[in-house]
């Protein structure tokens, strides 16, 4: 999974107090709250079928094995997982 979102590991920037103000998001996919010091991660989440519209959530690295990749949109943008 890491492999998956290195480009967002080596460029997002870690939560500051005023990114969590701003940010409309104030908890992980997993229902954990985002945290300073946090680095927030964004995934694609599909749905059953493939021609519904995906939903972006946002993860972080400690939540990486409740995921997979979702092999059925393997080159999307944010990376597309699926819950295991």
């Amino acid at each position: 999974m890491k492999n998956l979102f290195k480009d967002q590991i080596a460029n997002n920037k870690i939560a500051t107090q005023q990114i969590i103000d701003q940010n409309t998001i104030k908890h992980y996919h997993s229902g954990r709250e985002i945290k300073i010091g946090d680095q927030v991660l964004f995934a694609s989440l599909q749905g059953d079928e493939l021609n519904q519209d995906p939903k972006i959530i946002a993860i972080c690295e400690q939540d990486f094995d409740l995921y997979e990749q979702d092999e059925r949109c393997k080159d999307s943008n944010p990376p597309s997982i699926k819950p295991k």
